[in-house]
């Protein structure tokens, strides 16, 4: 890191990478781009000056395009089908809640 350049500076043009190779991999699935996206979101997750809410996401982020699967997924499941056991005539079976 330069002189010139802050922390939050560097974190800021990090993110800016990231969040460009990630959107390159949404419209081309490119692999290349999706590793380059989780690189960088490893590298914001770890740095300890990052606050820690940003830190957290941009680890979960990094986790979905290396493994495919989101933690919130399990998450959502089990809320959907507590709302299909409490509710069962209110909520369309082939909803998705």
């Amino acid at each position: 890191m330069n002189e010139c350049s802050s922390p939050p500076a560097e974190s800021s043009r990090i993110m800016s990478g990231a969040l460009a190779y990630l959107a390159l991999h949404m419209e081309s699935a490119c692999p290349r781009s999706a590793y380059l996206a989780s690189l960088l979101l490893n590298r914001i997750a770890s740095d300890t000056d990052n606050d820690t809410q940003l830190r957290h996401q941009a680890q979960v982020l990094a986790d979905l395009i290396e493994t495919g699967h989101s933690p919130y997924a399990q998450r959502r499941n089990t809320h959907r089908d507590t709302l299909r056991a409490t509710y069962p005539s209110r909520l369309p079976h082939g909803d998705t809640a």
